[in-house]
């Protein structure tokens, strides 16, 4: 561990832009019972692991890494804000499952720039980037910022509405496969003859960035659709 640059300061800790595929155990042996932040950006981490010992933990900002939906994160009932920004999670809902089992007190996540996220950043409008809050905030009820916009009354309400009437699979029925097509593939796809007839239509966007290390502090605003 000596040969990395580390940053520690009134219980934050920073190791950043080091390359890291892993979390050094012996940052939670040295530094765990004392950090309340940890920032670990620009790294190449895949999986969250060695996270034992942050038992003090609130803050976890993970953006810019190779983080995917499959996790096995340390239950954290201690922290409240979560940034993954910039990773390659595809699963909203697998991704999810593991941070409202682990993260119970959550009231920030940032999860910009993921597959999983439809924004302007990976080709979406605002509609589905609209459908994808209301989504969020009814798994995660205590939120109160999510991509670094407050999460309103009208989302609160929306996401009610979502959680009553959605029925989640079992994580078995997660590994389940589908089954065979009921129609051939000749008869399930459209013609030539029918595409190109739909209409897509993007709106204008600006953000706003705070903050040195983190992509956490974009939010989209479309008014032009």
């Amino acid at each position: 561990m000596e040969h990395l640059n580390i940053s520690f300061e009134n219980g934050t800790l920073s190791v950043v832009g080091q390359d890291l595929k892993v979390i050094p155990p012996e940052l939670g042996t040295k530094y765990g019972s004392k950090t309340t932040n940890l920032t670990l950006s620009h790294n190449l981490i895949t999986t969250v692991e060695n996270m034992e010992k942050f038992t003090k933990l609130k803050s976890l900002i993970l953006d810019n890494n190779c983080l995917t939906h499959s996790q096995n994160f340390v239950p954290l009932a201690s922290l409240e804000t979560l940034w993954v920004n910039n990773n390659k999670i595809d699963s909203l809902d697998l991704f999810l499952n593991e941070v409202v089992a682990k993260f119970p007190n959550l009231t920030y996540i940032s999860m910009l720039k993921n597959p999983c996220c439809p924004n302007y950043f990976v080709g979406k409008d605002s509609a589905s980037y609209q459908r994808y809050r209301y989504y969020v905030v009814s798994r995660l009820p205590s939120l109160r910022f999510l991509d670094s916009s407050p999460v309103t009354e009208e989302e609160k309400l929306e996401g009610k509405k979502l959680n009553a009437n959605i029925a989640r699979p079992t994580p078995e029925q997660y590994k389940r496969k589908a089954p065979e097509a009921a129609v051939e593939e000749e008869r399930a796809l459209p013609s030539e003859d029918n595409l190109g007839n739909h209409k897509t239509s993007f709106g204008v966007t600006r953000y706003i960035y705070y903050g040195r290390q983190s992509e956490g502090n974009r939010f989209i605003v479309d008014d032009a659709l």
